[in-house]
């Protein structure tokens, strides 16, 4: 797992304020892996836009705070967060592995 913070405001333009793709960039980095084989999970639809500006994938769980259009525009959408840690596992069968059969694998 990481956890990864943006400390600045929209109007800073920086590249790890959601829905740019810098925070999952940085978390695919720390975890030794690449974009592709994570996972978002979040909440507002600025989240999921992030996670598919990185090329990861993006899990919507709604919350109060989530927007109906939001969950609209949603390609995936969980019910809550344990629903959607099972669904990942489901589909955690059909992603490829980023190194070689033999080589570490960081999950």
């Amino acid at each position: 797992d990481a956890w990864l913070v943006c400390p600045h405001d929209d109007a800073d333009g920086c590249d790890c304020r959601k829905p740019a793709p810098g925070l999952v960039h940085a978390a695919a980095r720390e975890l030794g892996t690449t974009p592709s084989r994570c996972v978002l999970v979040g909440d507002i639809g600025r989240d999921v836009a992030a996670s598919l500006a990185a090329g990861a994938a993006g899990v919507l769980v709604p919350t109060p705070v989530t927007r109906p259009e939001e969950v609209a525009a949603a390609g995936w959408v969980a019910n809550d967060l344990p629903a959607a840690v099972e669904e990942i596992l489901r589909r955690q069968e059909a992603v490829q592995p980023a190194t070689p059969p033999g080589g570490p694998v960081r999950t």
